[in-house]
């Protein structure tokens, strides 16, 4: 079996709607859906511009803050982009 294509991560993060907010307005990322999964995460699903991937953002409250810890965690994105303005 060999992959075809990257359909999508997901980030489970401590604050949904403020990651919302980053990825759209930041990074120009478009909101596709959002809903709650059987359990009560709270989900988003953002379109990358110019790719069939997806990133699917979750967030579940009554676990706590997100931690990052050792190895198995993502430690990076790689994007294409241009610069409109600064960022600082």
């Amino acid at each position: 079996m060999k992959v075809k294509k990257f359909l999508h991560t997901r980030m489970r993060v401590s604050d949904l709607d403020q990651t919302i907010r980053f990825y759209t307005t930041v990074l120009g990322l478009e909101v596709l859906e959002r809903k709650s999964s059987p359990r009560g995460s709270q989900l988003a699903f953002l379109k990358v511009p110019n790719s069939d991937a997806l990133i699917e953002l979750t967030s579940f409250p009554p676990s706590g803050p997100v931690k990052v810890q050792g190895t198995s965690s993502i430690s990076h994105f790689k994007w294409t982009a241009s610069m409109t303005r600064s960022l600082h």
